[in-house]
């Protein structure tokens, strides 16, 4: 009877037990592992196949996330402007005879480590634009667009009915291989103070056309997160977002007086696509 009670108690003493059979469908049972109290259960296969099985599977999850990282980096260069604006930014002035374009990067009022982009053009019957365009790949469904900005208008002094407007504006343009398919303002102009009356003669800001929308934003900074592909079905009829190869965004003056001036503040300016 001491020789059984003896065994036993080696028995009880065994600090791992590993047990398993088979089910009657033919797949594993789970199998037990005791580790000094604790119990680990593996369902539907050995060990050394769960573990195998997980590694893939971690493999497989990080193999989704490489290749959605790979579909929505930002197709902007140097959007945040840590590198000095020109580059991947170009500045245009149709007259140069006729305005003035100063363009710089500047610490951010919140946080002096924070770069943004800062436009101010001056000019007459001009314009003036810092953009950036990109090359869109064939064959995704989502075009994202983010970005912070703000812009002021100043009419210079001026005679008649109510001055000359200013147009400043975020302008995201859309062009296929060969033609312009339609372009969207976020703008704050500066419209003469008798724009919406009858009367004949009256200095008109540009308006919305079968080609442009116009999104007026005001005064004040603001952020844009905007599906670029759904806003363009919403602005525009009868051509599909699929055609687009090229996307440009700028900031963008036109100024009519030679007094007149605009300034645009611009940061984050992030353009991104999915494959989902």
């Amino acid at each position: 009877m001491s020789r059984i009670i003896g065994i036993l108690i080696v028995i009880l003493n065994v600090p791992y037990i590993h047990a398993e059979s088979k089910m009657t469908d033919g797949s594993n049972s789970p199998i037990i592992q005791q580790e000094k109290g604790s119990v680990i259960i593996n369902y539907g296969a050995t060990a050394s196949n769960a573990h195998a099985e997980l590694s893939k599977k971690e493999q497989d999850e990080q193999a989704e996330i490489n290749d959605r990282h790979s579909a929505s980096h930002n197709l902007i260069i140097n959007g945040d402007f840590s590198e000095h604006w020109s580059t991947g930014w170009k500045k245009t002035v149709k007259d140069k005879t006729n305005g003035n374009l100063l363009v710089e990067t500047l610490p951010s009022a919140s946080d002096s480590a924070d770069k943004l982009l800062h436009v101010v053009f001056e000019g007459g019957s001009n314009y003036g634009i810092v953009d950036q365009e990109v090359n869109i790949p064939k064959g995704i469904k989502g075009l994202m667009l983010e970005l912070d900005f703000k812009i002021l208008t100043y009419p210079g002094p001026h005679y008649g009915l109510g001055g000359e407007p200013i147009d400043a504006f975020i302008g995201i343009n859309f062009t296929d291989e060969k033609t312009l398919l339609g372009n969207i303002w976020y703008s704050n102009s500066y419209k003469s103070s008798f724009q919406d009356s009858p009367l004949l003669g009256t200095p008109q800001s540009r308006n919305p056309t079968s080609d442009r929308c116009i999104v007026e934003k005001g005064d004040g900074y603001h952020t844009i997160v905007e599906n670029l592909y759904e806003k363009f079905l919403d602005c525009f009829a009868g051509v599909e977002p699929s055609k687009i190869t090229k996307v440009s965004i700028g900031a963008v003056v036109l100024t009519r007086k030679r007094k007149d001036k605009a300034e645009i503040f611009m940061d984050n300016v992030k353009l991104y696509y999915t494959k989902e």
